[in-house]
């Protein structure tokens, strides 16, 4: 044991990243995962491999990339707003809508989204 974990054989290293590797959760929370409960010397970088070389875990890190666009900042009064459903409280659901300019609220009471 190291500290409070399991020492893994070489020779359950690859059951055990087998393991680690079932949700494809992404190389940080394999690493913590297994940190948690077990550990090896070469741990974190076996973990980096068979995340690098799984096709279902490089399409999930691609399209988590996404290019973030900021808002323009609205020149005038209702130029740009934002509007939502809030609820239910109390069985009652709300309609808000806020203007981005002035910052504006506007709730309305309904009983539906619909």
């Amino acid at each position: 044991m190291k500290g409070w974990r399991v020492m893994i054989p070489h020779s359950l290293r690859s059951h055990v990243l087998r393991e680690l590797h079932v949700a494809h959760l992404g190389k940080i929370k394999m690493k913590a995962l297994g940190r948690s409960f077990c550990w090896w010397k070469s741990m974190d970088k076996d973990i980096e491999k068979m995340a690098d070389e799984c096709r279902q875990c490089i399409e999930k890190r691609n399209n988590a990339r996404k290019t973030v666009h900021p808002w323009e900042l609205p020149t005038n009064p209702w130029e740009r707003v934002h509007i939502d459903f809030f609820g239910p409280i109390d069985g009652q659901q709300y309609f808000i809508l806020v203007d981005a300019f002035s910052k504006w609220i506007e709730v309305i009471q309904t009983r539906t989204t619909t």
